[in-house]
């Protein structure tokens, strides 16, 4: 008796030593600049698909995005920190750095960690949490999964009071090449830092996949999957957006305007409401005077 109580603890302890001992299962880290408009509704589609916890890094900030994250920071659902960098040409550069730091606060803390940005919207297509679909990868070091661009759909301003998730419909064709880009959902166990904002590099032993359990080793798929977890990447979002935030900065990147109105126009050739179904609930949360 005492010798099979023995050899149940010696086989049962490793998976003890992997399931247990983290805090969180899965969290997102992301970097961001003068977002507060967006970051409620953000947090909150992402706490209502299953994600625990947030690694935000304020990149040079300076609307009043400390009052909309204080009270996810006082939950402790949020721990904001500051970034900042030498100048908008370093940003890729920036973003590797920041993403490699978090790896390393995460690593014994939160099982898998999303790193996307806060106009990336990560979530299971047929599941109601994406904790139910990344049982399912446990063996890997990570998950890469590709974005549906979503355009402007000719929206002059998101109405107050409303989401961007439902007003924003439009999109690229799903089989456009840009679709073919992929972001991480990491274990940071296995990985040990990043180059690229698409992709990390794993330890030895570990590599990441696509969602069909290919191994996948760059920042694009040979082609588009969206059959169990997708995010839908609002690049514009509202007309205001595009011509107020987004056009400058890619004209500051040294892109022309002509090639930015062009992409633009590409992300609105298509209709796709798969998201709508998280609509009601988020609605709740977001506008809720007591959350």
């Amino acid at each position: 008796m005492k010798k099979r109580l023995l050899l149940l603890i010696f086989l049962w302890l490793p998976f003890y030593s992997y399931s247990a001992n983290y805090r969180y299962e899965l969290s997102i880290c992301a970097i961001f600049k003068n977002e507060a408009p967006y970051l409620k509704e953000w947090i909150e589609f992402h706490r209502l698909v299953g994600v625990q916890h947030f690694y935000l890094y304020s990149h040079n900030s300076e609307d009043n995005f400390q009052e909309v994250l204080m009270p996810y920071i006082l939950q402790g659902l949020v721990e904001l920190s500051e970034w900042q960098d030498k100048g908008i040409g370093d940003f890729n550069y920036t973003q590797c750095k920041c993403y490699t730091e978090c790896l390393k606060r995460a690593r014994h803390v939160s099982r898998w960690v999303a790193f996307i940005d806060s106009d990336e919207f990560l979530f299971p297509v047929n599941e109601k949490s994406l904790l139910t679909v990344l049982k399912d990868y446990r063996q890997f070091g990570g998950v890469s999964v590709n974005w549906q661009m979503f355009g402007t759909s000719r929206v002059d301003q998101i109405p107050a009071g409303e989401l961007l998730i439902e007003h924003l419909i439009c999109c690229a064709d799903p089989h456009h090449d840009v679709n073919k880009h992929v972001k991480s959902i990491v274990q940071p166990k296995r990985a040990s830092r990043f180059t690229d904002p698409h992709r990390a590099i794993y330890r030895e032993g570990y590599y990441a996949v696509d969602t069909d359990k290919n191994p996948l080793g760059g920042p694009f798929s040979p082609y588009v999957q969206m059959n169990r977890l997708r995010i839908n990447h609002y690049w514009t979002r509202d007309v205001y957006y595009l011509w107020n935030v987004k056009i400058p900065r890619r004209l500051a990147w040294g892109y022309s305007l002509e090639y930015v109105l062009n992409e633009a126009e590409a992300f609105n050739q298509s209709v796709d409401g798969t998201i709508l179904r998280f609509v009601p609930e988020l609605k709740k949360r977001v506008f809720s005077l007591v959350n």
